[in-house]
């Protein structure tokens, strides 16, 4: 491998999986965090399993819908491309001129492969940036129904400061009727 490559690789995955952490940590406390202990194991196996399932399901419809999208963009890319266009005859006798040049057996045809290898490229680019914006909508779509999710996961579990922990046991039930904590006596 050239120098770099490893540490290319290492550092874009690094930033793909950052989204364990923003995402799926507080998704699975979510759906976890109000189950009993004896029933977390399985439900986290449950999750796991249906998070890989999901994501193989996933896979194979974001690749047919690449496949589709991009043969769309080619054919719509093609449709500009006709020999009565001025700009496409230009670009073939450019890229035909310079196929002769370098001693290629039929350059007008070699003129036109080339002309399909760039529609086939433009048409990667399109399908790649319709597929960022497909993605960059369904991630603002999910942050807003985070928004909006029922907060009182967390704020159960936010910390308590030391003044108000013996209040906050006496209210929640946590402590019977007389019992004490750090000294204080429940009404």
């Amino acid at each position: 491998m050239p120098n770099g490559v490893c540490g290319d690789v290492s550092a874009a995955s690094a930033a793909r999986h950052c989204d364990d952490v923003y995402i799926l940590l507080p998704s699975n406390a979510l759906a976890l965090g109000a189950l009993p202990a004896d029933e977390a194991a399985n439900a986290s196996g449950l999750s796991n399993f249906m998070r890989n399932l999901s994501g193989a399901i996933g896979l194979a419809v974001a690749n047919t819908l690449t496949a589709q999208c991009q043969n769309v963009s080619y054919v719509h890319l093609h449709s500009y491309v006709t020999a009565a266009e001025v700009a496409t005859t230009s670009a073939c006798q450019q890229l035909s001129v310079a196929a002769e040049q370098h001693a290629c057996p039929e350059p007008a045809r070699a003129g036109l492969e080339l002309v399909a290898r760039i529609a086939w490229r433009e048409a990667d680019v399109l399908t790649a940036n319709q597929q960022f914006q497909l993605l960059g909508g369904m991630s603002f779509a999910a942050l807003l129904l985070m928004h909006w999710r029922d907060r009182s996961i967390w704020r159960r579990a936010a910390p308590i400061s030391n003044g108000d922990s013996a209040a906050h046991a006496c209210n929640d039930g946590s402590i019977a009727a007389g019992g004490k904590i750090n000294g204080t006596t429940c009404p």
